[in-house]
C-alpha cells in the first residue's frame, strides 16, 4: 500500500482491516476501566467515518436504563461530533456485526430494530425474553438458578419451526393453523418452554417458510453438483380450480453411490399462454437457478403435442448445435400414457365407442 493510500485512509477514517464492532467495544471497555471524567477521555468506536461512544458511558444519573429485549442482540451507541458534542443515539445489530456488516437504527423507538431482527435473523421477542431469562439464571446462585425455567435449546426451536412448516405444507393448512388455541394448549402440555419460544403467528410461519425454501434449494443445488450422470428431468402442467397454471419440474440422476435420486426443483406458476415455447422458457430459467443448463439429459413428459414444441424449444436454448434427430432422441414419452393407450387399443380396438353402442343396443331389447 502506498503512502498516499495510507494517508487517504487515515483522513477518511477507513481501516485497511476492519475491526468488528464487538472487538472495538471490548477494547473500549478495557480502556474505560481506569476511570474517565470528561467526554474527551472516553474511548470511542468507529463505524465508517463516524465515531460513537457506548451509551452507558455517558448516560446521566436521572436516565433509566434501557429495558428492551433488543439489547441482548445489539449495542446502543451515541454518535460524537468532531467538536465532542453528543448527537443521535443508535442501536447496532450484533448479529450483522458478526457477519462483517454494519446495521444501525435510530434508537428513539424499537420498531425498526425489532423488524430487522425478525426479518433478517428470525429472532422475535420470545427469543429475547428467553435470552434474558438464561442470563438471569447464570447470575443467580445455584440454589435459585434451579428454580428458573431453562429455555429450550436453539436447535430445538429451529427444528420446531421447520416441522411446523412441513406440517402446514403437507396437510395443506392455512398459515394461521399454529395459532389455534387448543393446539397451543396441547403443545404447552408437551413442552411449555419450547412452545413459548417458537413464534406461531401467520407472519412468522410465512417468513420461516421463505427462509427454509432458500436453505433447501441450496442443499439441492449441492446434491446436483455431485451427480455422476447427466441430469434428466420430468415435468407436467396443472391448472388449479381457480384457473392458476403451475408447472412441476423434477430432476433425476445417479449420486456418487450410483443410487437413483429424484428431486423436485420447482412448482412454478406459468404466466401467459400455456404454449410449448412458454413452458420451455420457464424450465430453462429454473435450470439456470440451479446451474445445470450444461448437464441436462433426457426429458420425460406426456404425449400432448405442446410438449413436443416445448422440448424442441428447450433443447435449442440449451444447445443450439443439437440436431433435430438428437432432440427427438432426448424426448422420452410418459410410460404411463403409453401403457394407457396400449390398454385402450387392446380393449377397444380402433373403435373405442363400440362397447358403449353395444351396451346401449342390448339395453334397448
Amino acid at each position: 500500500m502506498t503512502a498516499q493510500q495510507q494517508s487517504l485512509e487515515t483522513l477518511l477514517g477507513i481501516s485497511s482491516q476492519r475491526k468488528s464492532l464487538k472487538q472495538q467495544l471490548d477494547a473500549a471497555s478495557i480502556k474505560a476501566e481506569s476511570g474517565r471524567t470528561t467526554l474527551a477521555d472516553l474511548p470511542t468506536v468507529q463505524i465508517g467515518c463516524k465515531r460513537y461512544i457506548p451509551e452507558e458511558y455517558i448516560a446521566n444519573k436521572n436516565r433509566k436504563g434501557r429495558r428492551s429485549w433488543i439489547q441482548a442482540y445489539g449495542f446502543f451507541l451515541t454518535e460524537v461530533s468532531p467538536d465532542l458534542r453528543t448527537l443521535q443515539t443508535y442501536w447496532a445489530c450484533s448479529k450483522c456485526d458478526e457477519r462483517g456488516k454494519s446495521s444501525l437504527f435510530v434508537a428513539t423507538n424499537t420498531t425498526s430494530p425489532i423488524e430487522h431482527l425478525r426479518r433478517s435473523h428470525m429472532i422475535t421477542e420470545a427469543d429475547g425474553n428467553a435470552y434474558e431469562d438464561s442470563s438471569r439464571a447464570d447470575s443467580q446462585p445455584p440454589s435459585k438458578r434451579r428454580c428458573l425455567e431453562l429455555p429450550a435449546a436453539r436447535s430445538n426451536v429451529n427444528k420446531a419451526k421447520e416441522l411446523t412448516v412441513g406440517w402446514i405444507v403437507t396437510a395443506n393448512l392455512p398459515f394461521t393453523a399454529p395459532s389455534n388455541t387448543y393446539l397451543r394448549r396441547m403443545l404447552d402440555l408437551h413442552d411449555a418452554s419450547l412452545a413459548k419460544e417458537v413464534p406461531w403467528s401467520r407472519q412468522s410461519v410465512r417468513d420461516t417458510m421463505r427462509k427454509l425454501f432458500e436453505v433447501k434449494k441450496g442443499a439441492i443445488s449441492c446434491q446436483l453438483e455431485k451427480a455422476v450422470t447427466k441430469i434428466s428431468f420430468s415435468f407436467d402442467m396443472w391448472t388449479s380450480p381457480n384457473r392458476y397454471a403451475f408447472l412441476g419440474l423434477h430432476a433425476h440422476y445417479l449420486d456418487a453411490s450410483y443410487q437413483v435420486q429424484s428431486r423436485l426443483l420447482a412448482l412454478r406458476r406459468v404466466w401467459g399462454a400455456h404454449s410449448g415455447d412458454n413452458q420451455a422458457t420457464t424450465i430453462y430459467d429454473i435450470f439456470g437457478e440451479y446451474g445445470i443448463r450444461d448437464r441436462i439429459g433426457a426429458g420425460v413428459c406426456d404425449n400432448v403435442s405442446s410438449n413436443d414444441t416445448c422440448l424442441a424449444s428447450l433443447y435449442r436454448q440449451l444447445s443450439p448445435a443439437l440436431a433435430e434427430e438428437d432432440i427427438r432422441n432426448n424426448r422420452t414419452r410418459c410410460f404411463g400414457h403409453i401403457v394407457n393407450l396400449a390398454a385402450r387399443a387392446f380393449l377397444w380396438g380402433e373403435d373405442p365407442d363400440s362397447f358403449e353402442r353395444e351396451a346401449f343396443t342390448e339395453a334397448a331389447f
